[in-house]
């Protein structure tokens, strides 16, 4: 072992040297009989090995001294296959961390969809979401108290469009259908899935959000009604209703109440 030393590191006078830890452990189990394997890593050659030390006769006994002991050593260059492992090892990390990644966003956008479908199911407006043909895929308690459905009534057959007066029906038509397909639309192509005319037509692209109560709210809100009064007619919170105030009064480029009332004004000539 001093010689292989000698060859592999000439002029080395490191006692931390790897070889004297190795010619120690070996002498000890050839002393035994035994065989000694051992993987190192050589900090001259900057190379992987894997050596084996195997006796070649049982030692005598009793040992008088190491030069009784006689045996091969065999050095294998195992520093590419150290590489690959550390390659999978690498790998390996990558994927796992993929994996947490991945698990982290679907445990979000889970958390997300249940606080979406809590708020769907508590609020007091009417909401339901349909297919291209107005199809009925989902509708909220609220929707269903208002349409006089229980908690399980099956609402396949149903269509978006039987419910709320003919504005709302209009408005479905006109705007909220074609302005979802617009907007799957345009994801789609942002993601590159190609020119909107080669996109199939989403299966589910309308949600029906307080059409009716939202209607009906911005006409009393229209002629002039107080926020209290609306409130308790279409069963709205304040909230609500003052929401379709100031959205209404955005539409319309209204700043302020007084404004409101010089519309009014200007649009009913016979009212002082």
């Amino acid at each position: 072992m001093q010689a292989l030393h000698d060859v592999l590191h000439p002029g080395c006078s490191d006692p931390q040297c790897y070889f004297k830890s190795l010619w120690r452990g070996a002498a000890a189990g050839l002393g035994r009989g035994e065989r000694t394997e051992r993987e190192a890593y050589d900090p001259v050659l900057k190379r992987h090995f894997s050596i084996l030390v195997q006796p070649l006769v049982r030692p005598p006994r009793p040992l008088r001294e190491a030069g009784d002991l006689h045996a091969v050593v065999m050095m294998s260059d195992i520093s590419d296959i150290k590489q690959a492992e550390a390659g999978y090892q690498h790998l390996f990390q990558e994927l796992e961390c993929m994996v947490c990644l991945e698990k982290e966003r679907r445990e979000f956008s889970e958390g997300m969809q249940a606080r979406l479908l809590t708020i769907l199911e508590r609020t007091t407006d009417y909401i339901a979401m349909a297919d291209a043909k107005g199809g009925m895929l989902y509708l909220n308690p609220a929707g269903r108290a208002l349409l006089g459905l229980g908690p399980h009534d099956d609402i396949s057959h149903m269509k978006l469009c039987e419910h709320g007066d003919q504005e709302a029906k209009d408005r479905i038509w006109r705007e909220a259908i074609p302005s979802a397909i617009r907007e799957v639309v345009q994801r789609r192509r942002a993601r590159g899935a190609g020119a909107a005319q080669d996109l199939p037509l989403p299966r589910r692209q309308c949600l029906g959000h307080a059409d009716a109560s939202r209607a009906r709210s911005a006409q009393l809100v229209a002629e002039g009604h107080p926020n209290r009064y609306i409130s308790d007619y279409l069963c709205l919170s304040i909230k609500t209703v003052e929401k379709h105030r100031s959205n209404l009064m955005m539409k319309l480029g209204l700043h302020n109440a007084f404004d409101a009332d010089q519309l009014r004004g200007r649009e009913r000539p016979g009212r002082h």
